[in-house]
């Protein structure tokens, strides 16, 4: 699973968007990762109603746009790519 490993999918690469543990900043762990991906997969599952509700819940939530996976996983979605290590 990507975002655990880096808190990047192929698609926020892309976008230079990344997710991190809302308590330590850091990738999350696996366990995030998979609870994040378990909300999106269920919301998908549900004709893309959860969806919709979850892209609302993130607009109307002004100061950290966190979406309705973010809020069940404690994870957030910020900008920049992960520091490389040497």
């Amino acid at each position: 699973m990507p975002t655990a490993r880096r808190g990047q999918s192929l698609g926020k690469r892309i976008v230079g968007i990344r997710v991190v543990s809302r308590a330590t900043g850091e990738a999350p762990s696996g366990k995030q990762a998979a609870s994040r991906e378990g909300v999106f997969v269920a919301l998908y599952l549900t004709c893309m109603i959860g969806q919709v509700v979850s892209i609302v819940m993130a607009y109307n939530d002004e100061r950290t746009f966190r979406s309705l996976q973010d809020r069940a996983s404690g994870t957030r979605v910020i900008t920049g790519n992960p520091p490389t290590h040497p």
